[in-house]
């Protein structure tokens, strides 16, 4: 089992698309210390993951994290 879970906030994905190279997705997430009680409160933070596309296959090149 893992110890944090990562949880993307409703309705707070966007993504760009970046010309001749891939795209950006930037929104909101939460992390969930499992090893606390259920309901335990958690900060939001924002984060950015940078899509490469070469010949029609998607992938993260960078991820922020912002908290």
């Amino acid at each position: 089992m893992c110890k944090v879970t990562r949880e993307i906030v409703k309705g707070s994905i966007e993504v760009y698309p970046i010309k001749d190279f891939g795209a950006i997705e930037i929104g909101l997430h939460k992390f969930h210390n499992n090893q606390e009680p259920i309901g335990t409160p958690s900060k939001i933070g924002r984060f950015m993951i940078i899509w490469e596309n070469k010949n029609n296959n998607w992938k993260i090149t960078r991820v922020v994290s912002l908290h």
